[in-house]
């Protein structure tokens, strides 16, 4: 009898801390609005994340594409270079001190 009431107590104290730790916890989606260049360059282009360089050169226009015909030859340069990708987000205000903030980057 005794252990089910400390199950009892244990069980509710954790519902009550629950939304306590909860309400301070928010997501921010990196899903749009991500930017590419060549290193080399400051000409920062739209892209596709996930996606890949081919991809975003051709949503740019800047390649044909490369499985039409023999395209391809005329593109190996692309994986000869290096590329950068980023994107920009803002955390709100007052939703956690700098020491406490976590990024997790996993599939949902």
């Amino acid at each position: 009898m005794h252990k089910k009431i400390q199950y009892i107590l244990l069980l509710m104290l954790f519902t009550c801390l629950i939304p306590v730790t909860a309400k301070n916890k928010s997501r921010i989606s990196l899903n749009d609005e991500w930017q590419f260049k060549q290193s080399i360059s400051q000409n920062w282009l739209p892209a596709q994340v996930p996606g890949a360089v081919h991809t975003d050169l051709m949503n740019n226009r800047m390649i044909k594409d490369p499985f039409y015909g023999v395209n391809e030859k005329s593109l190996q340069w692309i994986g000869e270079k290096d590329w950068e990708y980023k994107k920009d987000f803002h955390c709100r205000r007052g939703s956690a001190s700098s020491a406490q903030r976590t990024a997790c980057f996993c599939r949902t």
